[in-house]
């Protein structure tokens, strides 16, 4: 059989107290003599719990901060994407009601304009273009006195069209 020159042992139950001890041993060097020592496991267990308790609450705090974090970004990330789901909605209400603008605008059987504030053309409907003969690229970006009467025109030039709009 081998010799050991140390170790550790979990040893059995004491018949005397009935307390299971920790045995480390090592052998003297150059002597066929063993050293040995016994520790109540209680002990041992005594002084390691505070530490491991300590570590423990250390371990459980950082596991809840982790929780409410990720809580709160799964919250946040949820509040986006209905944020972003409703602009989505009123983006595409916003698309249907300028469509339904467009085409009143485009279809109304009145001859209507929109001007810049410099007073040039922006858009024209339809039914203005069928009554003045024109196409649409011949008439956006054009100033709105080049297809009014004389005296609309002059009154148009010397009053200033931001001030029409008072």
């Amino acid at each position: 059989m081998r010799e050991l020159d140390g170790g550790q042992i979990r040893g059995p139950r004491s018949p005397i107290d009935g307390r299971v001890r920790t045995i480390g041993f090592r052998r003297l060097e150059g002597q066929p003599i063993y050293l040995a020592h016994a520790v109540d496991r209680e002990n041992i267990f005594r002084a390691w719990y505070p530490t491991v308790a300590a570590f423990g609450v250390l371990a459980a705090l950082a596991m809840i901060a982790l929780l409410l974090t990720s809580r709160s970004v799964v919250r946040r990330s949820h509040g986006e994407a209905e944020a972003l789901a409703r602009a989505n909605e009123a983006a595409a209400s916003l698309r249907a009601s300028e469509a339904r603008h467009r085409s009143l605008y485009e279809k109304t059987p009145m001859p209507m304009h929109e001007l810049d504030i410099a007073g040039r053309i922006i858009t024209v409907s339809e039914r203005w273009l069928e009554l003045l003969g024109y196409a649409r690229g011949e008439v956006i970006g054009r100033q709105i006195t080049d297809f009014q009467t004389g005296e609309t025109s002059r009154a148009f030039r010397d009053e200033g069209w931001p001030r029409l709009l008072q």
